[in-house]
């Protein structure tokens, strides 16, 4: 018979893409506690379902350390029955309501009892030599229920008990519950005013808060002054007040200094002439009335030069 791809199961050949012949023995899966090995048939892809082991055969069983972890026996091929059956026993839970004071590690102990009768539930470890099991008899694996599901057993194989309702359900019940609820309505009924204060002290509280992360939080506007440090309002917190009340005082320069700030005239070449300053009015020439006969001194800077070299020369000769 031919097959399509060894993607089908592990009885097709990937060479000839035909069915392995159970002349070759092919084992395609291996044996396991409950089951025996299994070897293809040469009729189908898959590997044929193995033959289950006797019932009660035992399974899973490990060690950790010196203590034996819990025994199952084979049910039809699967490992899921409770050794209790080898003795035709059913498993049970010890609990600390039935046994009063009893010992953790016991709790996380194999126990068994006659049926359904709880008054004759077991540890594995009080007839362990009897049915030929090792000294202190069976451990319940990390993470088993114990105490009849009140607990679970731990790595050092004591059963910690567990909450159901758990820390924060029982929170709110303590909280939201009505004996609180109004025991809180006639605390505030009969002290009124301690809540009105109460609430005026949060509102100045808040206030502060937030005018002092507003001092030491950093700003782009170039307006404001720098943000403050934590350090120098630890070493200085009277400056820091001083600042929230009026910010502006702690500029730096003249304007922080309460002066008006310098102001630079124009750059060179700006205005009417060169090399002077725009002061915001317009140059203007001088009245008709106003002569180089009558007023020399208006004329005497712009002919100064002609007449010191004419003079010069006139020395020179």
């Amino acid at each position: 018979a031919m097959c399509f791809s060894p993607s089908q199961g592990p009885c097709c050949s990937s060479e000839t893409c035909t069915f392995v012949q159970a002349s070759h023995s092919v084992q395609c899966k291996g044996e396991s506690d409950c089951s025996w090995s299994s070897t293809c048939n040469g009729r189908s892809p898959e590997c044929p379902s193995p033959h289950p082991k006797a019932n009660k055969t035992r399974c899973n069983e490990g060690t950790q350390g010196l203590t034996t972890l819990s025994l199952q026996l084979c049910i039809n091929g699967e490992c899921t029955g409770s050794i209790c059956l080898e003795w035709n026993l059913a498993e049970c839970f010890l609990t600390s309501n039935i046994i009063p004071n009893i010992d953790k590690r016991k709790l996380c102990e194999l126990a068994c009892q006659n049926g359904t009768d709880p008054s004759t539930c077991r540890s594995t470890s009080d007839f362990a030599l009897q049915v030929g099991l090792p000294e202190g008899g069976i451990s319940l694996r990390p993470g088993s229920p114990c105490d009849n599901f009140q607990g679970y057993c731990d790595v050092f194989f004591k059963c910690r008990a567990v909450d159901a309702e758990g820390p924060l359900a029982r929170l709110k019940n303590l909280l939201f519950n009505k004996e609180t609820l109004l025991t809180v309505a006639q605390w505030i009924t009969e002290y009124w005013w301690a809540v009105l204060l109460m609430g005026i002290a949060f509102i100045i509280f808040m206030g502060v808060f937030i005018k002092c992360c507003a001092v030491h939080t950093p700003s782009s506007n170039p307006k404001k002054p720098p943000a403050r440090r934590f350090s120098e309002t630890l070493r200085r917190p009277m400056n820091t007040f001083r600042r929230m009340r009026s910010p502006h005082s702690m500029g730096v320069g003249a304007r922080g200094m309460g002066g008006a700030a310098p102001t630079r005239g124009p750059p060179h070449g700006y205005g009417e002439s060169r090399g002077q300053y725009y002061d915001g009015q317009k140059a203007s020439a001088p009245p008709a009335s106003y002569s180089r006969t009558n007023h020399p001194e208006l004329y005497a800077g712009a002919y100064g030069g002609r007449s010191n070299a004419y003079e010069m020369r006139h020395h020179k000769v």
